[in-house]
């Protein structure tokens, strides 16, 4: 079974890596799904609470963590590309809308940003295995 993952991981590296996918930064949810999800994706994987389930925790815990995530968006200097690995509820939570399995926002900073938070604008939704769809 290990040498299987490890071809299934090589391959992930690989072809994110003929697309050009080569973050600065892995960021993840310290839950173990997106742990592996990182780390098959992009070889590596840097656990971040913000990035965490925000169920079962105080709703202040929630604000700082979304607060936290719209920061690390705002710093993120142009053209800096950071994979970020999290649920959906917490990518909705940040965006102000869903996506679809295997799906992911691009993201920028933007203080007159189109959705309800405001400092966060999406670009245009990745998805894996298909090229990314700029936005409006």
């Amino acid at each position: 079974m290990a040498k299987d993952f490890d071809t299934l991981e090589d391959s992930n590296r690989s072809a994110n890596a003929a697309a050009g996918l080569q973050p600065a930064r892995v960021r993840s949810s310290p839950w173990c799904r997106c742990l592996d999800t990182a780390t098959l994706a992009f070889g590596q994987a840097e656990p971040w609470a913000p990035l965490g389930s925000p169920h079962g925790t105080a709703e202040t815990t929630n604000a700082e963590s979304l607060d936290a995530l719209r920061r690390a968006v705002a710093a993120a200097p142009p053209q800096r590309f950071e994979a970020w690995v999290t649920h959906q509820f917490v990518l909705s939570r940040l965006v102000g809308g869903s996506s679809s399995f295997g799906e992911g926002p691009v993201l920028r900073a933007d203080a007159a940003g189109a959705h309800a938070d405001p400092g966060v604008t999406v670009r245009g939704m990745a998805s894996a295995g298909s090229e990314w769809v700029p936005g409006p």
